[in-house]
């Protein structure tokens, strides 16, 4: 009983760490993006580097809300 306990919390450590990384990487990368958008291209004509850009921000915005939202359901 108490070694399945163990093993449980080893798992929601993991699982909570894994949850941080990947929070301050979304973090950094909503802060990233305007900086390499004004870096690529001054002009903000929507060339596709700046539509495949645009579209991995908005998958970070999203996926940022739903780690959030996790992170607060699990504490």
């Amino acid at each position: 009983m108490m070694r399945n306990y163990m093993e449980d919390e080893k798992k929601f450590q993991f699982i909570n760490v894994a949850l941080n990384v990947l929070f301050y990487v979304e973090v950094i990368g909503c802060i990233m993006f305007p900086i390499l958008w004004c870096t690529f291209d001054f002009s903000f004509k929507f060339t596709q580097a700046n539509i495949i850009m645009t579209i991995l921000f908005f998958i970070a915005f999203i996926n940022c809300i739903i780690i959030t939202n996790e992170i607060i359901k699990i504490e």
